[in-house]
C-alpha cells in the first residue's frame, strides 16, 4: 500500500462534497463495517453521461479513498460505462491492503446503487436532501434542528 498516496487523497478529500444539483443522491451502508455513504452524480439526461460525481462518507480512510477512486472514475462514462467498472478497477488507481478490499467493493456497490436508483427514479428526492448549507440556515432560522426530518448532515468546516 503506498501510504503517501493514501495520506495525500485522505488529506485533500478528493471529490468529497455535497452536490446542490445533483441529477441523483443515493445513500448505501457497507454492511463490512456499517459505514455510511452518500453518492451524488450529476448525469447529462440525452447523453447518459455522468458529468460530476462526488460523495459524502461517515466512514475511515479506506472509505473515503475507495468512494474517491470511485468517484474520480465514473467521471466522464456513461451510465452503462460505469455499470461496467468494477472493483479492479478502483485498485488500478489505489492498491488496497488485503484485508481491506471490501472498501473497493463497497465503493463500487454504492456507485451502482446510485445508477440503479437514477434508472428507478428512486433515489433521495431533493426535498429530502439536507445540504450543510441547508442545515445551518435551519439552525440560524430555528435555532436547532429538532423536529426536522434529516436523514444525515455532514457539519464540518467546509475547506
Amino acid at each position: 500500500m503506498d501510504f503517501e498516496k493514501y495520506k495525500e487523497i485522505n488529506d485533500k478529500r478528493l471529490n468529497y462534497r455535497e452536490m446542490e444539483d445533483a441529477t441523483v443522491v443515493s445513500n448505501y451502508r457497507n454492511t463490512g463495517c456499517g459505514d455510511g455513504y452518500r453518492i451524488y452524480l450529476k448525469i447529462d439526461k440525452e447523453t447518459g453521461l455522468i458529468t460530476d460525481a462526488s460523495y459524502t462518507t461517515t466512514g475511515c480512510g479506506f472509505g473515503i479513498t475507495a468512494l474517491a477512486m470511485t468517484t474520480e472514475i465514473a467521471r466522464n462514462k456513461t451510465i452503462e460505462e460505469a455499470k461496467r467498472l468494477t472493483e479492479a478497477d478502483v485498485e488500478k488507481l489505489f492498491e488496497f491492503p488485503e484485508r481491506r478490499k471490501n472498501y473497493p467493493q463497497s465503493a463500487i456497490a454504492a456507485l451502482k446503487k446510485a445508477i440503479e436508483d437514477y434508472e428507478n427514479q428512486t433515489g433521495l428526492p431533493p426535498e429530502k436532501r439536507v445540504t450543510r448549507k441547508k442545515a445551518l440556515e435551519i439552525l440560524k432560522e430555528k435555532g436547532s434542528l429538532a423536529g426536522e426530518e434529516l436523514a444525515s448532515i455532514i457539519l464540518e468546516k467546509e475547506n
